[in-house]
């Protein structure tokens, strides 16, 4: 949800909970409420359920790839 925002995907629970004339398993999530209430959107606010920081670096860099035909090593 960190990626559409957590707004919008609350904004989309709370649609189905309607349509579905109160269905509790499309109750939108009390966590998803707080996070809301937070302002914690996602990644266009920096925030969402994970942090994204201004380097742009969420997570560390992917490793690089094999030579083809590279024997797999397993420990």
């Amino acid at each position: 949800m960190d990626l559409v925002g957590v707004d919008v995907g609350l904004d989309v629970s709370r649609s189905f909970y309607e349509q579905s004339f109160g269905e509790p398993r499309w109750r939108p999530s009390p966590i998803t409420v707080k996070t809301v209430a937070a302002g914690r959107h996602g990644r266009k606010s920096a925030r969402g359920y994970y942090e994204y920081p201004e380097s742009g670096q969420h997570r560390p860099p992917d490793p690089e790839p094999r030579p083809v035909g590279a024997a797999t090593v397993w420990s």
